[in-house]
């Protein structure tokens, strides 16, 4: 138990494809801190995101704070002047 994910100090990576080293990071935690061995099956809908670029677009988080957190939002745009 509690068998850690394979990685290299050397040149900072980990061990295996990122399909691989999402199923260990992913895997149950029991009581106590206990990890489990065995690598979790990881959902193919995560498994087709993991190891691409995030595609990240500002308007689109901008105009999500307009609407949760107008308040907020008023005072960035004053900080920003």
């Amino acid at each position: 138990m509690n068998k850690p994910c394979p990685f290299s100090d050397a040149d900072l990576q980990s061990g295996g494809s990122p399909a691989d080293h999402a199923r260990c990071l992913l895997r149950k935690v029991k009581v106590g801190g206990n990890v489990d061995d065995a690598p979790t099956p990881v959902p193919q809908l995560i498994l087709d995101l993991v190891g691409k670029p995030v595609e990240f677009r500002l308007a689109p988080c901008r105009q999500h704070q307009r609407v949760t957190v107008p308040g907020e939002f008023a005072r960035e745009r004053r900080a920003d002047s």
